[in-house]
């Protein structure tokens, strides 16, 4: 076209078949519509549905030579796409503007461009070559360099003391902690705990973050990180960012010094904090969780079930099935889930890392769901025998039933609860013999599908089948 590129990074990775599990519709017939609710409102998880019809003008016929033979002639024809440009008068006025000034047009063209085809590919610290635009972009959820001296060990004890003496709960730096990392998608790349956007909007008035009070243990955090950033000298500082990770990190390690485990919890600081003009409001706003199986929430108007929606999270988050258990038990017993809702908790030793969640047996009778909050439970289910925690779980979660009884969930179950709690914590979850990432739609129960393997060449061990966005 003669128009000129805005650059090129390279880093991406190959995927050599296509994927077998993507939720395409829950149309079974062809031409079949079942996507659509009430007032055209797109059934979950689909994202959007693109028409692009074509209208050939009859009063026009034999008027638009043929490309490739001149002595015949067509009607012109039209997308939708094409007519909107004509008719919508906001369309028309771009296009008017690009007509009249088309060196605007190249320059739009080849930004448009460039952010197709690396969009997906996360932060620009990634791309790799020499054509990498020096220009920061909004789309690329730029997050200054943290360029001042970092935080040692001796400033993370002192910050550790802080910490604790702050007032602020277990569960409440381990739910915040969760909430700022578990926006990560690996998928593309967004999100995670670099940036601190936990503290800006929209993510400060995501529902799950207002009902599970993160606004207050960020304002807490703050206070801690302008005391220990006004006392040092040489430019030494410590982000929000790297505060809220390490608080998480000083609650687990309390957890673990109940539960009788002496353990230290690994942090290395090097995040940053970025502002509210380098965040995309509406771009940010798809991240929102709807729903979180580790935090025991979900919105209404999902159609698949929770411990489907569970696989989905842990996917984009790149975890194994081990992982996954460890984790959902873990938030479990450190009462993180959200708005504190009591339900499969299964424990009266809150706030103590303990296997606990995974010691109480599967018993439950057969049952029908029943919506409880934003989630579900299993109507029925059996609470543990004489336990103090049975006001807590009047109902045992679908994910607690899932895990306890299912062939591979049950096993992943039992793994955890004949292991101690401090080899996870201290060496890191999913290391050694831990299989890989999950995919939605494997079971560990099931026979590969052609192909499908995990990184390593290990099949992945998922306690149910689902399909992914």
């Amino acid at each position: 076209m003669g128009l000129r590129t805005f650059g090129y990074g390279g880093g991406r990775e190959d995927i050599w078949q296509a994927e077998e599990d993507v939720y395409w519709a829950p149309e079974r017939v062809w031409l079949d519509d079942q996507r659509y609710s009430g007032d055209r409102e797109l059934a979950n998880p689909l994202g959007a549905v693109q028409m692009g019809l074509i209208y050939v003008s009859a009063e026009a016929q034999g008027t638009v030579p043929d490309a490739h033979d001149p002595a015949q002639r067509h009607a012109p024809m039209m997308a939708t796409t094409d007519i909107a440009l004509i008719v919508d008068p906001a369309y028309k006025e771009i296009a008017q503007r690009f007509h009249q000034n088309p060196a605007e047009f190249a320059d739009a063209f080849a930004r448009a461009w460039y952010k197709l085809l690396h969009r997906d590919m996360g932060p620009v610290a990634r791309y790799l070559g020499p054509w990498v635009p020096a220009e920061e972009l909004l789309w690329q959820d730029p997050v200054p360099a943290a360029t001042h001296p970092l935080i040692d060990a001796a400033d993370i004890a002192a910050l550790t003391s802080t910490i604790l003496a702050s007032g602020l709960s277990i569960a409440q730096l381990v739910s915040t902690a969760w909430a700022s990392a578990s926006t990560y998608r690996d998928t593309d790349k967004r999100g995670g705990a670099n940036g601190a956007r936990i503290r800006l909007s929209p993510q400060a008035e995501w529902d799950v973050n207002v009902v599970s009070g993160v606004a207050r243990v960020v304002a807490a955090l703050e206070d801690v990180q302008r005391t220990f950033n006004a006392a040092q000298t040489g430019g030494k500082a410590v982000s929000l960012a790297d505060l809220i990770v390490l608080g998480g990190c000083v609650a687990l390690q309390e957890a673990a010094r109940r539960a009788g485990h002496d353990v230290t919890v690994p942090f290395t600081p090097g995040r940053a904090d970025t502002t509210q003009d380098r965040t995309d409001v509406a771009s940010f706003a798809v991240l929102e969780p709807t729903a979180d199986g580790f935090r025991n929430y979900r919105q209404k108007g999902h159609d698949l079930a929770a411990e489907h929606l569970l696989i989905d999270k842990a996917f984009l988050l790149r975890l194994s099935a081990p992982e996954m258990t460890a984790l959902v038990g873990g938030l479990r017993v450190l009462d993180a889930n959200a708005a504190s809702s009591p339900h499969g908790v299964l424990t009266d030793r809150l706030e103590t890392l303990t296997n606990d969640f995974f010691r109480e047996p599967a018993r439950h009778r057969q049952g029908v769901d029943a919506d409880v909050g934003r989630g579900r439970r299993v109507r029925g289910a059996r609470p543990p025998h004489g336990r103090r925690a049975l006001d807590r779980h009047p109902g045992r979660s679908r994910l607690r039933v899932e895990l306890g009884t299912a062939g591979p969930g049950r096993g992943l179950r039992q793994r955890r609860r004949r292991g101690p709690v401090r080899a996870s914590v201290r060496g890191g979850l999913g290391q050694g013999h831990e299989p890989g990432p999950l995919r939605p739609g494997v079971s560990a129960g099931d026979p590969p599908a052609p192909g499908v393997r995990a990184p390593g060449g290990r099949r992945c061990a998922v306690g149910g089948a689902a399909r992914s966005r």
